[in-house]
């Protein structure tokens, strides 16, 4: 699904950033997903390389291209991923933590990786691919 609907997207760190919204906003466009998610994460998250082994080669390459900096790739994506499948649970919980703060939080992660506020706001602010059936 992020693969799909992220698709067009030529910046990668736009690319980044568009996944970690969507993935925020799993409870509502795949609450049965988020919730599978939110019940398996701490298990999957406390494993060597739980998050998406993807994910740590793809930051590697916008770290190695100059796009992002950061000192401890896995520890920032692990970090990061929690932080997210925490969101979701939250998000599952109470419906009244809206999708605006799976933006707030990827402006936040993005800030980990060396970007500014004001240059991970913007990135946020863009708006998201349209749906896509998968």
């Amino acid at each position: 699904y992020l693969n799909a609907r992220g698709a067009g997207i030529t910046d990668p760190v736009e690319h980044f950033t568009t996944d970690m919204r969507l993935y925020g906003r799993m409870p509502d466009t795949h609450p049965l997903h988020a919730r599978v998610l939110a019940r398996t994460s701490p298990e999957i998250i406390a494993r060597p390389h739980g998050y998406n082994p993807d994910s740590l080669v793809f930051v590697q390459k916008l770290v190695d291209a100059g796009k992002l900096r950061c000192d401890d790739i896995e520890l920032a994506l692990m970090a990061a991923f929690a932080a997210f499948d925490r969101l979701i649970a939250i998000r599952i919980l109470d419906p009244a933590v809206r999708e605006h703060r799976a933006d707030d939080l990827a402006a936040m992660v993005l800030t980990w990786f060396g970007l500014t506020k004001r240059q991970a706001r913007a990135k946020v602010a863009r708006p998201l691919p349209p749906l896509v059936a998968v």
